[in-house]
């Protein structure tokens, strides 16, 4: 069976089967192939170790991985150390947290460009949250919640009368109380999930009753996941809910949630790790995918801070980058 691939189209032969993603047809544990664009035949691997063993010959066999180039790096005037970075969904906007105790909101004249950044104003969260170490909006940029390291364990959550412009931030409408340090948080897509990254590799889950309101929280929990690659930072969840992605060192740690958007269902050792996502320093913090998932942000604490950005390179077939582990290929070379 060969699969075509095209802007918009998927063609198969006999054989095999599976649902089309995205012009891709999801295919496990079978002798499928297809042929790439550029005359490649690769075969789909479910179970990489199960298709490979199909496949002894070494010389016949590769494996095809996403990765990753750094394509820009800015310098930013935060007077603190940078951790966390979240971005407006049109690309227009991105905003970071820092040591100093500030939200700083920038301008991108040109979306996801970070060449073409401007800072626009910062906010002092220091009433509220000291050292905040991650942030992110609700869906219509009307809702801001910050996590941070200071020894009051809550994340902070702001309402701002013009959606995505700090400026406007109203007041807080809620300090809600979690295990211990947060570094990093996540909502699902309907905002009735949220996941925050811990100190001492735990994770959280706090369930809502109305989206994007920890006021309205009806069940919390919280659960280790080892020592390797655990700490929270730059929390991150697929929009399917069955992988999250945190950094540590510049490693991108991805974990799969065997039942979606459940915290109680997550595999406690990586299922994959990516990186180098801050050459090769030690203190990148902040993680962001873009909204397409086809570029990867990060920041730096180096003082002053840097912000980073990368391009996915895919893997054939790869068509969804934050779901980096999700599909495996077999080259025939």
């Amino acid at each position: 069976m060969a699969i075509y691939l095209g802007a918009n189209e998927l063609a198969t032969g006999g054989g095999g089967g599976g649902t089309p993603i995205n012009g891709i047809a999801e295919l496990a544990n079978v002798t499928t192939q297809y042929t790439d664009l550029d005359g490649s035949t690769w075969l789909k691997a479910g179970f990489v170790n199960t298709d490979i063993a199909s496949y002894p010959d070494a010389e016949k066999v590769g494996i095809s991985p996403a990765t990753a180039a750094l394509d820009q790096t800015i310098i930013l005037s935060n007077a603190g150390n940078v951790s966390g970075i979240t971005f407006k969904p049109d690309g227009t906007r991105f905003f970071t947290t820092d040591s100093s105790n500030k939200i700083t909101e920038y301008s991108l004249s040109t979306p996801w460009d970070l060449s073409t950044f401007a800072k626009v104003q910062e906010y002092n969260t220091a009433a509220h949250k000291q050292d905040p170490t991650d942030l992110t909006f609700s869906q219509d940029g009307t809702r801001l919640f910050v996590t941070g390291q200071d020894p009051n364990d809550y994340v902070a959550q702001y309402s701002l009368s013009t959606a995505w412009d700090i400026g406007t931030i109203t007041g807080l409408e809620a300090l809600e109380s979690v295990g211990r340090y947060s570094y990093g948080i996540c909502f699902s897509p309907d905002g009735l999930n949220c996941f925050i990254g811990e100190q001492f590799d735990v994770f959280e889950q706090i369930w809502l009753t109305e989206p994007w309101d920890l006021r309205t929280k009806w069940k919390e929990n919280q659960i280790g996941v080892g020592s390797t690659g655990g700490s929270g930072w730059g929390l991150s969840i697929n929009s399917t809910g069955n992988k999250i992605y945190n950094i540590v060192n510049g490693i991108v740690y991805e974990r799969t949630l065997s039942q979606p958007f459940d915290i109680n269902t997550i595999s406690s050792a990586p299922t994959n790790t990516y990186g180098n996502f801050g050459g090769s320093s030690v203190s990148t913090l902040g993680l962001y995918f873009n909204e397409n998932q086809t570029e990867i942000y990060t920041t730096q604490v180096n003082s002053p801070g840097k912000a980073n950005k990368f391009n996915v390179t895919q893997g054939v077939g790869l068509v969804n980058p934050v779901d980096l582990g999700s599909y495996s290929y077999i080259k025939i070379k």
